[in-house]
């Protein structure tokens, strides 16, 4: 894959973006390589990697990973050891795209064309049903016999022919970040996310023991409400509305710089 430069054409942007869209959909999570891209908005390397491991908005081995290499000494005696540094598709969009719009257009006609109709459409239906049945109460023989079967590995966790019979559940318009991001064709990670609203004032974290969670605090509140956690008694998680989450995403992407 070529390595991209500061006055790299558009053209070879989006011919390495798309490389990137193929790696991502074989499964690679962490598909692009620093060293491709911290020319298009960096001026030195090591400023870019200081950058990334020093921002409060980015997170080894969620937005990016590091693998340390041996390499040989130029003078070709001895060798050193040096990190290459792979990232995730958002990490990608607000470490390198977003810092300038030319290169960010390119981007978002390539990554926000590939999240078709389709997949978003499955990814719903999956999401949506585990959540249902996660948020069922714990004597409930639905999800008993699921969560039995899914942690024998004996046994298929849905046997063929037999259905689960799931009643519908009443919204109240609240709906979760994952899937509003989704609907609004942008490339996000939950993370990030949090950390801007954390940073403007519109959220917190909450210490649990040795985790923590989010919670929608003052400005927040307008744009949402904290739901309890039906995984963890006495925590809450927050969801958003439909009709105001565009105003809030501008809100968010109005707090990363352009340089």
């Amino acid at each position: 894959m070529s390595k991209l430069l500061k006055n790299s054409i558009s053209s070879d942007v989006k011919l390495y973006f798309e490389e990137i869209v193929n790696l991502q959909a074989s499964g690679n999570e962490f598909p692009v390589n620093l060293d491709d891209v911290w020319p298009l908005v960096y001026s030195r390397r090591d400023k870019a990697v200081q950058t990334l491991k020093s921002s409060d908005l980015f997170v080894q081995d969620i937005d990016f990973k590091a693998f340390p290499q041996k390499v040989e000494c130029q003078n070709g005696v001895g060798s050193s050891i040096k990190e290459k540094y792979c990232l995730s598709i958002p990490c990608l969009e607000y470490f390198i795209a977003r810092k300038k719009r030319e290169i960010f257009e390119v981007y978002r006609q390539v990554f926000h064309r590939a999240m078709t109709t389709q997949s978003m459409s499955k990814a719903d239906a999956i999401i949506d049903t585990v959540q249902h049945i996660m948020s069922l109460p714990l004597d409930n023989e639905v999800k008993t016999e699921l969560i039995q079967r899914v942690n024998n590995d004996g046994r298929r966790a849905l046997p063929e022919g037999k259905g689960l019979a799931l009643p519908p559940v009443a919204g109240d318009g609240m709906v979760s970040a994952t899937k509003l991001f989704r609907k609004h064709g942008v490339t996000i990670s939950v993370e990030y996310f949090n950390d801007v609203l954390c940073s403007i004032g519109y959220m917190e974290r909450v210490s649990a023991g040795w985790r923590s969670y989010c919670v929608l605090i003052d400005e927040g509140l307008k744009y949402g409400r904290n739901k309890p956690n039906p995984y963890y008694r006495g925590r809450t998680i927050p969801v958003y509305s439909e009709d105001t989450f565009g105003e809030l995403l501008k809100i968010v992407f109005n707090c990363i710089d352009f340089e």
